[in-house]
């Protein structure tokens, strides 16, 4: 009798989960069983399901191998916190592969291609916290961000329509392939016509100051259109940032400065 894992199995490039059958050292998915395969390595703490070739030299997926740094495994609250991150920037792979964008690792090309930070908050109640953000390509995600709690807490605090994993890794994988496919294709007159110039400044991922980030005070009349809305909060933001000496964090919702 053969050995079918009760748990299944993503073929990334053919965007199928599959059961899977032992064949030696190696799994068959039975979605596509002219090619043999084994699990992400990642999948030993239960935080992938993604299949590698097997005769394929990497060790980790085509997703998980964008991971730059990881928690520490040894604690099991930072193993469900990275579960539940990886969980998110999985669902997010899979919509990359299916838009055909390009995924270089870092590790192979030092330069400014996709990685990922998932940190724990340090123990020293001193040291500087960490906080979620994006910088040329590297995305930090905070392990506090897995507590849906403190999430929620975060969400209301900053006046945030919504905060999710998700949302967290669509905004900086957005603007990274923003950088890579609009402003560093731009020619000499600055791109194609109509394009939108990019951002001019970066979050610094020491700033506490949040992306579209409102309070009371910025809110609008009742009543007034979704337009001016807009408009309104645009204007205060740019006054703000302008009069601010701290780096602001910009993005498509955000208007730059200069």
């Amino acid at each position: 009798m053969r050995k079918v894992l009760a748990s299944p199995g993503y073929v990334p490039l053919a965007a199928t989960l599959s059961a899977v059958e032992a064949e030696g050292d190696v799994w068959k998915a039975l979605a596509s069983p002219s090619i043999l395969y084994r699990f992400c390595a990642n999948a030993r703490d239960g935080a992938c399901t993604w299949l590698i070739e097997a005769q394929s030299p990497e060790p980790l997926c085509l997703c998980c191998r964008h991971n730059r740094t990881i928690p520490y495994v040894s604690l099991e609250a930072n193993v469900a916190a990275w579960r539940m991150i990886e969980r998110a920037k999985h669902w997010l792979f899979y919509s990359l592969i299916r838009l055909n964008q390009p995924l270089v690792p870092r590790m192979e090309n030092r330069g400014t291609c996709l990685a990922f930070d998932f940190l724990a908050e340090p123990p020293q109640g001193h040291a500087p916290r960490v906080l979620t953000g994006h910088d040329n390509g590297l995305i930090t995600i905070s392990l506090k961000e897995a507590d849906d709690a403190e999430r929620e807490k975060r969400r209301v605090a900053m006046h945030e329509p919504y905060r999710t994993l998700l949302g967290h890794f669509r905004h900086g994988v957005g603007h990274h392939f923003w950088d890579r496919l609009v402003r560093d294709a731009a020619g000499p007159e600055g791109g194609p016509a109509g394009a939108v110039p990019p951002p001019v400044r970066r979050r610094a991922l020491t700033t506490a100051r949040p992306c579209n980030a409102t309070t009371i005070r910025d809110r609008p009349p009742t009543g007034t259109s979704g337009t001016k809305v807009a408009v309104l909060r645009a204007v205060d933001r740019k006054h703000r940032a302008l009069k601010s000496p701290a780096p602001v964090w910009l993005c498509w919702r955000c208007p730059s400065p200069s």
